[in-house]
């Protein structure tokens, strides 16, 4: 967050920049469209002299304002808004080589610097200057009781969208991107037995040493084929019969293929 000290000879209701010995005039500070910032204003009370305005005369300010804008047209939008509710009032005291001074200082937070007001005054323009910021303080009433106008402010556009960039996806891969691998490994595993597979003779199917096809088209060393069309050593068409080793039979006189165990690395 960008941090603005700017002095000021406070003494009528359009201040003057001043530098921190209110001795010299100074232009206003360059905001940046976008970025959040605080001002701080610390007021002098004469156009000579380093003498705090009055901070008692404050007292009785119970709502503070501070609003930036390029023109004096007040039912038009504002460019920029401070956050009023969090405008505080103090008298601090700060060593410059050895010497200390009081400032009545008002602090104000501005944590949104983009708003289309001011992003359609600046447009394609790398910066523009004369806007104008007045602090507005309130009674219990509601009435304005101080009023304090700052000219010449420059306001910097940005190259780039105020918006937060969009992060790049994570390259690493989810659990469950690992977990999917694994299943598709498991299922593509099943469908390999002891033996390979073949697909002559008809439809393609899978054989192994001892296996069996319901139709057709797969053959086996001591296999058989239920609906014909293909032949197997020491079998028949239409019977179910194995001499291969490894395979079994069930209570139909069909073959049960081999048990197999996967070893997932």
């Amino acid at each position: 967050m960008q941090e603005h000290i700017i002095y000021l000879d406070a003494h009528d209701s359009v201040a003057v920049v001043r530098d921190d010995k209110n001795m010299r005039t100074l232009p206003a500070p360059t905001l940046v469209r976008g970025t959040a910032c605080t001002l701080r204003l610390r007021l002098f009370a004469e156009r000579v002299g380093t003498a705090p305005y009055p901070i008692d005369s404050l007292y009785d300010v119970v709502t503070w304002q501070w609003v930036m804008d390029s023109d004096f047209y007040d039912r038009s939008p504002y460019k920029l808004v401070g956050d009023h509710a969090q405008i505080e009032v103090s008298s601090i005291q700060e060593y410059n080589n050895g010497i200390g001074r009081v400032y009545t200082q008002v602090t104000i937070p501005m944590p949104s610097m983009e708003t289309n007001e001011l992003a359609r005054w600046l447009g394609s323009e790398p910066m523009r200057s004369g806007l104008t910021g007045e602090l507005t303080g309130f009674n219990a009433n509601g009435s304005p009781i101080f009023i304090l106008q700052v000219e010449g402010f420059k306001v910097r556009n940005r190259i780039v969208s105020s918006a937060a960039p969009t992060l790049p996806e994570s390259p690493y891969m989810t659990q469950a991107q690992v977990q999917e691998m694994i299943t598709q490994a498991i299922a593509s595993a099943a469908n390999i037995t002891s033996g390979g597979s073949a697909g002559t003779g008809g439809e393609s199917g899978n054989t192994s040493s001892g296996g069996s096809s319901d139709t057709g088209g797969n053959t086996s060393s001591g296999g058989s084929s239920d609906t014909g069309g293909n032949t197997s050593s020491g079998g028949s068409s239409g019977s179910n019969s194995s001499s291969g080793s490894g395979a079994y039979e069930d209570e139909h006189g069909g073959q049960l293929g081999e048990d197999i165990i996967y070893d997932i690395l």
